[in-house]
């Protein structure tokens, strides 16, 4: 794409989201210093970066799109866009956008390239748990952090349609002196699929979002709303109980496969969760009445569906509190056989 053609995009967009009152930053290219490639993949180029803002250095990172097609762009600006009216000042909801940036391409100067400057994370959600035994009061404790994002984009009619554990970024991880994880912060990425929902429902064509995540209404191809992100959120919760070893093979490809000919039979809910990911729960004997209900719940056809984000996040909460009291009041002696037991997270 032309520079002047994409620096009016990107000024149009600038336009449109302050009748939001949300400001979106433009850098000029020379003021981003590029460091290591940290990521790449077929629609863009991420690394780590420096920016200049108000004369301060900004560690971040930038993504260059490496597809220039006007379709190509339309739909990354339509993503920012969405990224930046997701944000709260209280809610950790979506990646933070910091700006955006026209730059001239190294071989043609009239052309540019979009590059995105946004904040830095360690690893997604899924990266996290096949490399980390995490605690299972703080997985529940993460459960009803992406919960209340979802809640609030859903309060700013954004609707995912693509929630899954690689869609999940780690901002932070606390670690206790025995560096034992104590707390995870992460936000909702990638936006692409998402989009602005006023109606009550929508219909599509498309099956949109990754096999074995898809609630069965979109499966079906019938009419869906923001419960469909629900439906996803609880099959992202239940890869998050699995074990290291597990979500590192190619047991998680065939258990989403599973499950997406599964509810090809329309079985939902507590029979889904019982015959397809139960099984590979490590110790599910153990977890909380509660929670199971609520994945049970959580998996449900949309009909069925009533659970809302803000009891899920009551809930999570409460079971983090719960299991952490619980694991505070073991005996000396007996915590270290516990913690040692093959996939038990407490």
């Amino acid at each position: 794409m032309l520079l002047d053609l994409l620096d009016k995009k990107i000024r149009r967009l600038v336009c449109k989201l302050e009748k939001y009152n949300v400001h979106l930053e433009v850098f000029d290219h020379s003021a981003i210093e590029y460091g290591e490639v940290i990521g790449k993949g077929g629609e863009g180029m991420v690394q780590k970066c420096i920016v200049t803002y108000n004369d301060l250095p900004i560690d971040g990172a930038v993504k260059t799109i490496l597809d220039d097609s006007d379709d190509a762009i339309c739909l990354t600006l339509d993503e920012i866009e969405l990224l930046c009216l997701s944000k709260d000042p209280v809610v950790n909801t979506t990646l933070r956008v910091y700006g955006v940036a026209a730059v001239p391409d190294d071989n043609d100067s009239e052309v540019g390239r979009l590059v995105i400057i946004m904040e830095a994370g360690l690893m997604n959600g899924l990266q996290l748990y096949q490399k980390e035994e995490v605690p299972l009061h703080v997985t529940f404790d993460l459960w009803a952090s992406l919960s209340a994002a979802v809640h609030t984009l859903h309060t700013r009619k954004i609707l995912h349609q693509d929630l899954k554990p690689e869609n999940i970024l780690v901002t932070a991880i606390v670690r206790d002196v025995n560096g034992q994880i104590e707390k995870i912060d992460a936000k909702i990425i990638d936006l692409g699929m998402g989009r602005r929902l006023f109606t009550d429902k929508i219909q599509t064509d498309d099956i949109l979002g990754t096999n074995g995540y898809h609630p069965p209404e979109v499966l079906f191809e019938e009419s869906y709303d923001f419960r469909a992100d629900v439906f996803m959120l609880g099959v992202t919760f239940c890869v998050m109980l699995q074990s290291c070893s597990f979500l590192k093979s190619r047991q998680l490809r065939d258990m989403l496969r599973k499950l997406h000919t599964t509810k090809k039979k329309k079985v939902f809910g507590k029979a889904l969760f019982e015959s397809v990911l139960e099984p590979s729960i490590p110790d599910s004997q153990n977890l909380p009445p509660a929670i199971r209900s609520l994945l049970c719940n959580m998996l449900e056809r949309q009909s069925r569906r009533k659970v809302s984000l803000v009891r899920v996040v009551a809930t999570c909460k409460q079971e983090a509190t719960d299991v952490k009291t619980q694991q505070s009041q073991l005996p000396p002696r007996t915590q270290p056989s516990l913690q040692q037991r093959p996939g038990f997270r407490y």
